[in-house]
């Protein structure tokens, strides 16, 4: 998208750095997830699974995208399925580590604080 290089190296730099926090919360998000119910193994199989299944599925379904468009429409496609992911995740998603800060909490964590 850009011909500059310092803007591309930037971009390539920022891509690398969201992929790496991206990896590493990945699973400890999945660890969240199954504490209560253990099965840690299972879940990260299956997301891992549906993340494989949808990085090899968008590489064809954007090149039949662009061979029946443009580059464009491919990028605007993809962008949209994006966005209608995204939607249904934050109206469903709850948190995962429900944290109330209550006195007694305050308190405990301005002394570990402290130490």
């Amino acid at each position: 998208m850009t011909h500059y290089p310092f803007l591309f190296i930037s971009i390539q730099v920022l891509d690398g750095i969201g992929a790496g926090i991206f990896g590493t919360l990945f699973f400890v998000v999945i660890s969240d997830l199954t504490r209560a119910i253990g099965h840690y193994n299972l879940a990260l199989g299956a997301s891992g699974a549906c993340w494989g299944l949808s990085a090899a599925l968008r590489n064809g379904v954007a090149g039949m995208v662009v061979d029946s468009a443009a580059y464009s429409a491919a990028f605007i496609f993809l962008a949209g399925c994006a966005v209608a992911a995204l939607l249904p995740f934050c109206i469903s998603a709850p948190e995962t580590r429900a944290w109330v800060m209550t006195s007694s909490n305050a308190a405990r964590s301005l002394s570990a604080a402290a130490d």
